[in-house]
């Protein structure tokens, strides 16, 4: 059950949360409801940080909820496995569903449309977190092992294998959102 519990948050759930968030600044573009947001006494980079932390919050709040109801039925259904070892696995999973809602906040940003940011954050999800894990050099750092190492967390705990994927993690979830600050504080809202 463990297995398709991974399975499903690390495709389908990410894949609605893509198109979710997409849509966050590029559909306030598009409806031109960003006009309005922005003659408040409120900063572009408040505008954004405000989105990010709404996702944050709404996504957090589900996802441990979610998971916390998952390991109680599969508690009562198949028999234990460690809590702190689930908790390990929900963090990192959430943490990597975190960095994927970054990257698209940050195409959602600059692009037109919320096909446009919902393309590049499907593009980043299947495309280049895959194919980074192929050179050598940064395998190491790839934050898809958050996901993918959960039967090796599930049996032993913590291990640093997660130390670099975390690190790069966080990195791409800071540099998502300091850039799409940084552009959308460049840009022309259009009228």
């Amino acid at each position: 059950s463990l297995d398709q519990f991974i399975k499903n948050i690390s495709q389908l759930v990410v894949f609605i949360l893509i198109f979710v968030v997409a849509g966050a600044i590029a559909e306030e573009k598009t409806t031109r409801t960003i006009e309005m947001v922005l003659t408040k006494p409120i900063s572009r980079s408040s505008f954004v940080l405000a989105k990010f932390a709404s996702y944050f919050l709404s996504v957090s709040t589900l996802f441990v909820t979610g998971s916390l109801i998952f390991y109680l039925y599969t508690l009562s259904t198949f028999g234990s496995f460690s809590i702190v070892n689930f908790g390990i696995i929900t963090a990192c999973i959430l943490l990597y569903i975190l960095m994927i809602i970054s990257i698209t906040l940050f195409a959602s940003s600059f692009a037109r449309s919320t096909v446009t940011a919902a393309g590049m954050g499907l593009f980043t999800m299947i495309i280049i977190i895959p194919v980074v894990g192929l050179f050598r050099a940064v395998k190491d750092y790839s934050p898809s092992i958050l996901v993918s190492a959960y039967k090796e967390i599930i049996l032993n705990g913590y291990s640093s294998i997660l130390n670099k994927p975390l690190i790069a993690a966080v990195f791409i979830i800071s540099l998502s959102i300091f850039t799409a600050v940084m552009l959308f504080n460049r840009q022309e809202v259009e009228r």
